[in-house]
């Protein structure tokens, strides 16, 4: 039988990447992984690909958005996005557009009021992009 140790928090191994965080409530304890608590938190940040012509559905309907296209010229572009579909562009870049679906650009828009933002490849090509999203 395995006995009961306490290692001090201070005595915890450093990391920058992990598959689950542990967490504690009350009495009990648990796991989460990183991405469903920065979720939970309102925050989502990922890099991924999307095919040509494939889009993605970002976790909210509003906030603080940058969005980073790593397959052409690194654009990056950032805006504030409202539930109703439309929103201030702060910054923008040649390769992404938000809120209309326009061919040959990365595409950030919503499809209706209250309905979570895509985005969307109107390229021919698959993209690598990056998104920070703040709720």
């Amino acid at each position: 039988m395995a006995e009961k140790q306490d290692i001090p928090m201070n005595q915890f191994q450093i990391v920058t990447d992990a598959d689950y965080v542990y967490v504690e409530k009350g009495n009990s304890q648990g796991k989460i992984t990183a991405e469903d608590l920065m979720e939970q938190m309102g925050l989502f940040r990922k890099t991924f690909t999307i095919p040509a012509g494939g889009q993605f559905e970002l976790p909210f309907d509003s906030g603080l958005i940058t969005v980073q296209n790593y397959s052409q010229n690194h654009d990056k572009s950032v805006a504030i996005l409202y539930a109703n579909g439309r929103g201030n562009v702060i910054v923008s870049a040649g390769t992404i557009s938000f809120f209309s679906d326009v061919e040959d650009k990365i595409c950030v828009i919503n499809t209706g009021d209250k309905t979570k933002y895509i985005i969307k490849n109107r390229t021919a090509k698959d993209r690598a992009v990056k998104v920070t999203f703040i709720q």
